[in-house]
């Protein structure tokens, strides 16, 4: 990457400017009074939670969608639970199940073979 590079810029004027707008809407949802421009008088909390609530409203926006086009919705089911957080919580207990067959396995080698280890 080239030194004069910008990482941070916008494809096109229409997504600098929506982007603007949405960070001003997300501002006074949270009663902060951004001007354009310069803001140096925001503490870094208030401008951080600015930022982080622009986030989750993307992410949610983001799973909403995926939940349309047919992959898993993050919202919660009427017995509480997370779908996702399931799936995350199966997909976690799968491999700490094979981590322990491994292991297993590789004691059971270990004590086939008569090497000496350490527990």
């Amino acid at each position: 990457m080239s030194k004069n590079s910008n990482r941070n810029s916008n494809l096109t004027p229409q997504a600098k400017e929506a982007l603007n707008n949405f960070k001003m809407e997300t501002a006074r949802e949270l009663g902060l009074n951004l001007n354009n421009g310069y803001n140096g008088d925001l503490t870094s909390r208030q401008a951080g939670s600015i930022g982080g609530s622009m986030v989750k409203k993307l992410v949610e926006q983001a799973a909403n969608t995926m939940g349309a086009t047919g992959v898993t919705n993050t919202t919660m089911m009427p017995n509480g639970q997370n779908p996702m957080q399931n799936s995350i919580n199966q997909q976690t207990m799968a491999h700490n199940a094979q981590s322990l067959q491994n292991a297993q396995k590789m004691n059971q080698n270990m004590a086939n073979t008569n090497m000496p280890y350490s527990k």
